[in-house]
């Protein structure tokens, strides 16, 4: 049985995920709440297995915020997000917090359960539209900034998204870490041509 937390401010979005999952094709739904900060407090109580998490919260912490602290806080929990956002911002952030998925509230339910059964075998899980993003991140700043982030975690079917958001970090560690010496050695041409300039005149 997969243990579930729904997360959402809405209460009929609440009550709806709760009658098509609770004791049906083996989910459980353990708890519900309305905001990031009672999500937490529900999470670290409930124990559960996979916490499907809004992003759009307006009342305490939203929902990328949560995210991040309930992977401090439990880091074997598996978080889908279920969000109304088709945004490859959204998308990135969401990875980058530490989400092992994303799909959208407009997904066919057997798609829903798919993707809980995905992230809760320890594999990621992106709703084919939001894959779209693998294609389109590379017009966007997210991407200027680090477009093989999202590409380790969501191409190529990485299976554990733990082990997907490590390879993440150390491919972002390593690029800041290059940027820094090519924005010394240019800070340092920079100096060696105003000193000629000075010589010569």
């Amino acid at each position: 049985m997969i243990r579930i937390l729904v997360v959402d401010d809405h209460a009929v979005v609440r009550s709806g995920l709760r009658m098509l999952l609770n004791g049906k094709h083996g989910f459980e739904v353990v708890g519900e709440a309305a905001d990031g900060d009672e999500a937490l407090a529900k999470a670290e109580e409930l124990r559960p297995d996979v916490v499907l998490m809004d992003l759009s919260m307006p009342h305490g912490k939203d929902g990328l915020t949560s995210t991040a602290e309930l992977k401090r806080l439990l880091p074997d929990t598996a978080v889908l997000v279920l969000t109304m956002h088709d945004d490859e911002g959204y998308l990135f952030r969401a990875i980058q917090a530490g989400a092992s998925g994303y799909i959208l509230k407009s997904a066919p339910h057997e798609e829903l359960l798919s993707a809980i059964r995905s992230i809760s075998a320890g594999e990621a899980y992106l709703y084919p539209t939001a894959k779209k993003a693998d294609k389109r991140l590379y017009g966007s700043d997210e991407a200027r900034r680090a477009p093989r982030d999202v590409r380790i975690v969501i191409g190529a079917g990485e299976r554990n998204s733990r082990q997907g958001r490590a390879r993440l970090l150390e491919q972002r560690n390593r690029r800041s870490a290059h940027h820094q010496r090519e924005d010394g050695r240019d800070a340092q041409e920079q100096l060696d041509g105003e000193a000629r300039l000075e010589n010569a005149a």
